[in-house]
Parts: C-alpha cells; sequence; structure tokens
C-alpha cells in the first residue's frame, strides 16, 4: 500500500492519521480508497503498529513451560514498540506449556483507564490474524491484556522474525 503524503508549505510529510471534521467533531479515519479504473484501491489505512519482530526470543514462563516471541527488555526485539497513539507494546508472546503451545498472550501500557477488549479490531502476526473479540481480556494499572487460548495462536517458535500488525 502507498504512503499518503501531505505537502506541509513546501515539506512533504507522511500522515500518519487523518480526519475530518463531522458536524464540529473531529473523527479519524480508518482508511481512504481511490478508484483505479473500476478497481478499488487502499491508499491510506491507519495502523496502531506496523513494525517487525526481529529476533524472537524465549524464556520460562514460570510455570514448567516456555514463552516464545517479545517481552520488553527480557528477550526478544522490536523495530519499534511504540504504538501510533503512544501506547507501549510490552509483551507479544505465545505460552508452551512444555509439549504444546496454549495460549498467544499480548500486553499494552500506558493507559490512564480501562480501554476495554475492543481497543484495537485485530492483531496480526506473520500473517496469523486474531480478533481482540475472541481473547480472554484483563486490565491492570495501566497495562490490558488479551489471551487467546488454543495450540500456537500465534505460531510463534522463539526464532526467526515477524512482522506485527495492530490494526484499529
Amino acid at each position: 500500500m502507498a504512503e499518503l503524503k501531505v505537502n506541509d508549505a513546501g515539506t512533504w510529510r507522511t500522515a500518519a492519521q487523518v480526519q475530518v471534521n463531522d458536524g464540529g467533531t473531529w473523527r479519524g479515519i480508518q482508511d481512504i480508497k481511490v478508484n483505479d479504473g473500476g478497481v478499488w484501491r487502499t491508499v491510506f489505512q491507519y495502523l496502531l503498529l506496523d513494525t517487525t519482530m526481529s529476533a524472537e526470543g524465549s524464556g520460562p514462563d514460570g510455570g514448567g513451560g516456555t514463552f516464545y516471541g517479545y517481552i520488553n527488555g527480557v528477550f526478544g526485539s522490536m523495530s519499534s514498540a511504540t504504538l501510533s497513539d503512544g501506547k507501549t507494546l510490552i509483551t507479544l508472546v505465545d505460552d508452551d506449556d512444555g509439549s504444546n503451545p496454549i495460549a498467544g498472550i499480548m500486553e499494552i501500557s500506558g493507559f490512564s483507564s480501562d480501554p476495554l477488549t475492543n481497543y484495537f479490531s485485530t492483531v496480526v502476526v506473520g500473517g496469523v490474524s486474531l480478533a481482540s473479540s475472541a481473547a480472554a481480556y484483563s486490565y491492570l494499572a495501566g497495562v490490558a491484556r488479551w489471551d487467546w487460548f488454543g495450540a500456537g495462536a500465534f505460531g510463534l517458535d522463539g526464532s526467526g522474525s515477524s512482522t506485527v500488525v495492530i490494526n484499529p
């Protein structure tokens, strides 16, 4: 998808968010499409995060199993863990009980109040898409957590890299 660029007094800048005034209320635009010879193409899509987990890691989960993926400051790395609204992705892992993957877990910090489970619509990791509505959700002290129970939620194995996209 192409980037949306705006001319700001002679300087071209990439737009991170687009808003319209709807009767005095500013509303964020989720995506912009153009008709290209009868084919609708997306030219801008607002994302909370579009990054690369450049080095998956692994570590003990405290219960005899293993976490695979990314935990901020512990293992794995992200090219950026800061979301477009300033929040921080602190955990993105698959949890393995020692013999089977049992859950995918994502934690985001920086909230001043409970954002509720529908803070985002989907998270896509290496092509695997999981909906926020399908997760068990919890919130405590500025950190929101989503748990997807089921074998190999994200398909992480502690090696390689994965593209990570969080959709609003």
